[in-house]
């Protein structure tokens, strides 16, 4: 499965745009991996933003009564 997610604020003033994406992949009937990235603004001490990034990586399995 993928997922795409992308956002944007303050368009006509001061526009900043963010993306992230989402991957699961299904190994077992009860296990997947999945890994995650996308970007981030951080407020600085002038009071502009910085972009920077995050990600990571996980398994997880489902659970069937």
């Amino acid at each position: 499965t993928l997922v795409l997610r992308a956002g944007a604020v303050g368009i006509g003033v001061m526009p900043r745009y963010s993306g992230q994406v989402e991957a699961r992949v299904r190994l077992f009937r009860s296990f997947y991996l999945l890994g995650y990235a996308g970007t981030v603004f951080t407020p600085q001490q002038n009071g502009s933003l910085a972009r920077g990034g995050y990600g990571g990586v996980g398994a997880g399995f489902d659970v069937e009564k």
